[in-house]
């Protein structure tokens, strides 16, 4: 029965780190990706639409909102960087760890 308790108790502990971690680095260059609303973008060139996803939870328990919306964003800004825009703009709110960004060239 301890043995149990020690093997649960190891996984719980394991599973509240992994919900603090960030698993999305960013790349070089996303300091310079101005996330913005869509009226400031009407005079860009919109290069494509991307769906970024990250993990939302881990087994049954929900990430933290705000370290999942920063993934999304870092997603979204590495994106941009590989396809060379400098502004994006997101397309709708995160919903279960997925969200849609317009990118664009403005610049």
């Amino acid at each position: 029965m301890k043995a149990k308790f020690i093997v649960l108790l190891s996984f719980v502990g394991a599973v509240l780190f992994g919900m603090g971690c960030t698993w999305v680095k960013p790349v070089e260059g996303v300091e310079s990706i101005a996330l913005v609303k869509a009226a400031v973008v009407q005079d860009c060139e919109k290069l494509v639409t991307s769906t970024v996803l990250v993990t939302h939870k881990v087994g049954f328990i929900n990430r933290n909102p705000s370290k999942v919306a920063n993934e999304l964003l870092t997603l979204a800004r590495n994106e941009a960087v590989a396809l060379d825009a400098d502004t994006i703009v997101a397309e709708g709110p995160a919903m279960e760890g997925k969200q849609r960004f317009g990118l664009y060239q403005c610049r």
